[in-house]
């Protein structure tokens, strides 16, 4: 019985090792597929239903997974953990959580601490932001911004189908009800809330750009469009309208952040280098 049950023991490490997959390392340390799954799930709880799982969102969280781990461990390198803003913010939160959270939020509070000790490191100057500023202007003199909407679809049938019923006249906010399958806009009737800047969209997707800029606000692509995953796409142009740039007073604020987060993006880059970060296929 003994011997059967160590075998039986034996077994179940092997395949709970074999269904856990590294997944990263930082500094040594592991990062497994379970430990990933466990931080999906919790982002997925606290959205309520807004995100699906996926394996772009799963990047996403693996990626949030190593930058806490390396700012954990300089944080910890800088004594923080030993400063008042860490103390003060993990004693409020012992009076407010229950010990299973606590043990999540203080890498939370770690990174906060670190963030905040490198703004105080590293001031963004004003001479800094209005550089920037001049730069942004220059690249934004004269652009758009457009609202589109947009049906996507899980095959060619139905995309025909929605294209066919908007050539009878049927709003698009009813036609995209029915057929997209983008659970982000879904709720919005196929039509994005905010307006993109088109010189934005020309750096981030030049191809759906260019889809854009032959189209009049009211009009929609008169084809469907295949992208990825085998999926066909329906564009509309609801509006197009002159790009207003703001005084630099009303952006200064603004142009310091994406400064200082400039900074922290090759902070990040020294740091995964120093505590030998690794990524595995998965």
């Amino acid at each position: 019985m003994y011997k059967k049950s160590m075998v039986l023991l034996m077994l179940l490490g092997v395949a709970n090792f074999a269904l856990s997959r590294i997944l990263a390392e930082v500094a040594g340390k592991k990062i497994d597929s379970r430990q990933l799954d466990a931080q999906v799930q919790l982002v997925l709880k606290s959205a309520q239903g807004k995100l699906q799982d996926s394996s772009a969102l799963r990047e996403q969280v693996l990626q949030r997974m190593v930058t806490r781990e390396i700012v954990t461990r300089e944080a910890q390198r800088l004594h923080l953990d030993k400063k008042s803003l860490y103390i003060n913010g993990l004693k409020q939160a012992e009076k407010e959580l229950q010990p299973s959270d606590l043990a999540n939020y203080k890498p939370v509070l770690l990174a906060d601490a670190y963030f905040a000790d490198f703004a105080q490191k590293h001031p963004i100057t004003k001479a800094e932001a209005k550089k920037l500023y001049a730069h942004e202007v220059a690249f934004y003199k004269g652009s758009q911004a457009v609202k589109v909407g947009e049906i996507l679809t899980n095959n060619l049938s139905d995309s025909n189908r929605a294209l066919a019923e908007l050539k009878q006249g049927k709003a698009f906010s009813s036609v995209a009800a029915r057929y997209t399958v983008d659970p982000h806009l879904k709720s919005s009737a196929g039509i994005y809330p905010s307006y993109i800047n088109l010189k934005d969209l020309q750096v981030a997707d030049p191809n759906y750009a260019q889809l854009i800029e032959k189209l009049e606000p009211g009009q929609y692509t008169p084809h469907p469009i295949q992208v990825a995953n085998h999926q066909y796409l329906i564009i509309k142009l609801i509006d197009k309208r002159p790009v207003a740039i703001p005084a630099f007073a009303r952006v200064e604020k603004e142009l310091k952040l994406n400064l200082l987060q400039q900074k922290l993006q090759e902070e990040s880059q020294r740091l995964a280098k120093h505590y030998q970060v690794k990524l595995y296929p998965h």
